[in-house]
């Protein structure tokens, strides 16, 4: 996504706009937040409630007891949220980029110690268009858990008390697994932008499946 970080919305410029719709939940996995007019104010510094909403990021969701909105963000928040600030690649790096991203793929999936494997990358955006540039490299992952239904909870809590990592939240234990496998495949690479895939389902963008790679469905 190509954003214009001069422009503003309702007076905000666009990097604080970013930065609340990613605090709202927003391309994460965790669980999203809503706002009162008052939190957005308070968090960009005005009122800008009603134009986000006209600009299609954010919707009423509920009222409250005095009959004052809250706000949740919609299924177009997350291409703005995953946007980053960072200096435009070429074509030539980009899919170097993507080789990599692809690699990792294969050794996450002959990880036997990980909960979940990667059955599905599908990219969007500026990659599979043929822009000689680009911001960042947008794509969607699938992932499928290794064990059974009945065993998700318990093992993904017994992942996160194995890596050490104290003060998570219950949300986090929950979903420790799937974070731990996108942030293998993401190998810090800031130009990788990873957006949910029921959210990619909902946006109706062009996209392409890179993974599984085409000789590896004729292997299967």
């Amino acid at each position: 996504m190509k954003i214009d970080w001069t422009e503003t919305i309702g007076g905000v410029p666009l990097i604080k706009v970013r930065d609340l719709l990613r605090y709202m939940g927003a391309g994460t996995t965790g669980g999203e937040r809503t706002l009162t007019r008052e939190d957005i104010s308070h968090r960009v510094g005005c009122d800008i409630a009603d134009e986000l909403v006209g600009e299609g990021l954010l919707h009423v969701c509920e009222k409250d007891r005095h009959g004052g909105p809250w706000y949740e963000i919609t299924d177009a928040a997350p291409r703005l949220a995953n946007v980053k600030m960072l200096k435009r690649i070429n074509r030539s790096k980009a899919n170097f980029y993507v080789t990599e991203l692809l690699r990792r793929a294969d050794d996450i999936n002959a990880n036997l110690e990980l909960l979940y494997r990667v059955k599905r990358i599908t990219a969007f955006g500026s990659y599979i268009t043929d822009a000689a540039d680009l911001g960042d490299i947008d794509i969607a992952v699938e992932l499928e858990f290794k064990l059974s239904r009945e065993q998700r909870v318990e093992a993904n809590k017994a992942r996160a008390r194995a890596s050490g990592r104290l003060n998570l939240s219950l949300l986090d234990e929950l979903s420790f697994g799937e974070r731990e496998v996108k942030q293998l495949l993401r190998g810090r690479n800031r130009y990788i932008s990873v957006t949910n895939y029921d959210s990619l389902e909902k946006l109706r963008t062009p996209t392409k499946d890179i993974y599984p790679r085409l000789e590896d469905e004729r292997d299967c």
